[in-house]
Parts: structure tokens; C-alpha cells; sequence
């Protein structure tokens, strides 16, 4: 899997665990970035329609990192209790090392997440 796949995967993942759908962060994204009125309906919904290309088919990892980082930085990210994810490593491990020890860190990330729900149910 290339880098930009990884991205709009990550991008898809996220969207889906702050709850909402493709559609609702398209306009979102767009309403904020373009200061116009929530009610254009058909400015909208091409941008919702660009957005979906974007995501499956487009070219572009800029684009891709442009809605990872607004969606980073969205109340309902924080509000979450997720923390943007960062990985730094400089080319001392093989890449299936450095594979494995971030999908470690990503399932300690879901469990301290899942345990806080449970917290939070009682």
C-alpha cells in the first residue's frame, strides 16, 4: 500500500471513529474553509461530491493531508479524548519493524480509549 492510500485510510478510519459520515466533514470542511452560508446547498454538495473523489480515487496527498489536519483539529476530535497521531522515527529500524511497533502503539491507543468509555458507563 502506497503513502497516499495510507492517508486517505487514515482519513476514512478517523472520520468514522469522531462519528460522522463522509458527507457531514465534507461540509464541514468546506463551510469552513470557504466562509459561506451552511445553507448553498448545490456549492455544497459539489464539494461533497469532490470530496468523494478525493478520497478513492484522487492523486493528490496534499488534499489528503489538508482534511487529516482540519479534522485534527476539530472540537469533536478533542472532545473525544483522541490525540493527533504522530510517528518519528529516524532510519535506524526496517520498515516491518517500524510497522509493527506503530500498530502496537495504535492498539494501546484503542484500549486506553475503550477503557475510558467504560469509565465513563459506570
Amino acid at each position: 500500500m502506497d503513502e497516499l492510500q495510507k492517508k486517505k485510510n487514515e482519513l476514512k478510519y478517523w472520520i468514522d471513529r469522531i462519528g460522522y459520515d463522509q458527507v457531514k466533514f465534507a461540509k464541514m470542511f468546506f463551510v469552513f474553509h470557504n466562509e459561506i452560508d451552511a445553507d448553498n446547498e448545490d456549492e455544497i454538495r459539489k464539494f461533497v461530491s469532490r470530496f468523494k473523489k478525493d478520497i478513492t480515487r484522487g492523486k493528490k496527498i496534499e488534499v489528503i493531508e489538508t482534511y487529516l489536519k482540519f479534522l485534527f483539529e476539530m472540537p469533536e476530535f478533542e472532545k473525544h479524548g483522541f490525540v493527533k497521531p504522530s510517528f518519528y522515527y529516524e532510519d535506524e529500524f526496517n520498515e516491518n519493524f517500524n510497522r509493527r511497533m506503530k500498530n502496537i502503539s495504535k492498539n494501546i491507543t484503542e484500549r486506553i480509549i475503550s477503557q475510558e468509555r467504560d469509565n465513563d458507563s459506570v
